[in-house]
């Protein structure tokens, strides 16, 4: 079966164009030459775009229109219910219901080009975050049973599947390096990932247009990162040398693969994180302040290193057009989340 199922000539123009719908059961179920041809078509797709779009339906034992029912029946919840599974004030660790204006991601936008200071912008949205289950040193905060019975059960056996798509992500990765199929993964094998359900409410344009953001310019942290988006809008990347966002469409039924810092710093900038945003949806009216934006939800796994992982360079030629110095990628998390809370 060939890896690439389709290409979306018919995006808009201000669009992200050229973004192959990537069939990832040919590396999951294929002969060598189809795991190899999917493995370098994600591995092309994110060297030129800085993401990768697959087909959802292709990760194993993934529920993500289950997924998307939970969010919206959690954060459908009254103020206290929510509540009831608050993250700590500090935002360490990320685990359980962060309220609208209590993260705010301007806080790192620059990191990555050593600006001291974020931007003053406040995110319009709460979140739910959850790690692997059974973390001593992290653990997870949940709603009432009584107000959501099924919402433990299925948000820990989608994180499960979910960790699963990452690593063989990884995994084809590697094949595309040259190098042992466990090179990343094991780096990856005790868990430290994070699983967020995101909810935009309504918001007026005017309000975006004056110091709020749905969330601000950032990379995310770690190794790859695996986004669901409903067809609302919003979502915009950029490459790390332009100033010109570009407006990243999917839906539900597809999942957007971004790589994170840590895997830049592995690869010596060979990949890049990709920094974006969300922002008024490509189809609002920018001169109408007060056009309601419609309420938005997305779902996002964010792979990890354990914590006690070396995000520096890895060995090799390949890996050294930037130097990045040896630190542990529980510092490294540390360093950025102390920015946006």
């Amino acid at each position: 079966m060939p890896a690439l199922i389709e290409t979306n000539d018919g995006l808009k123009a201000n669009s992200l164009q050229h973004l192959a719908l990537l069939d990832m059961s040919a590396f999951l179920h294929g002969d060598a030459p189809a795991r190899l041809e999917f493995a370098q078509s994600l591995a092309g797709s994110l060297k030129t775009y800085g993401m990768a779009k697959l087909r959802a339906q292709d990760l194993v034992g993934c529920n993500i229109p289950g997924l998307f029912e939970m969010a919206k029946q959690f954060f459908d919840l009254d103020v206290q219910a929510k509540m009831s599974a608050a993250m700590p004030t500090s935002g360490n660790p990320h685990r359980g219901y962060s309220f609208i204006g209590q993260e705010n991601i301007s806080g790192i936008t620059g990191f990555a080009d050593s600006l001291k200071q974020g931007k003053s912008l406040i995110d319009v949205k709460e979140t739910y975050d959850m790690g692997v289950p059974g973390d001593v040193d992290a653990e997870n905060r949940w709603p009432h049973a009584e107000a959501l019975p099924d919402f433990r059960r299925l948000m820990e056996e989608q994180y499960r599947a979910l960790e699963q798509a990452h690593l063989q992500i990884l995994s084809a990765l590697a094949l595309t390096l040259g190098l042992p199929s466990e090179s990343f993964t094991s780096m990856c094998s005790k868990s430290h990932h994070e699983m967020r359900l995101l909810h935009y409410p309504p918001t007026r344009l005017g309000d975006l247009k004056a110091g709020k953001t749905r969330i601000a310019d950032h990379t995310d942290f770690g190794s790859v990162t695996l986004l669901f988006q409903d067809s609302t809008g919003g979502l915009e990347g950029r490459h790390p040398s332009s100033a010109e966002y570009r407006a990243i469409q999917s839906n539900e039924q597809e999942c957007l693969v971004m790589l994170g810092d840590c895997f830049q710093r592995w690869t010596g900038d060979h990949f890049w994180a990709l920094p974006h945003r969300v922002t008024m949806p490509f189809a609002a009216h920018p001169d109408q302040d007060d056009e309601r934006l419609p309420e938005r939800f997305s779902i996002a796994f964010f792979g990890k290193p354990d914590r006690d992982a070396n995000v520096g360079n890895l060995a090799g030629p390949h890996f050294q057009k930037v130097h990045y110095d040896s630190m542990t990628a529980g510092d490294y998390n540390h360093s950025k989340l102390v920015r946006t809370y």
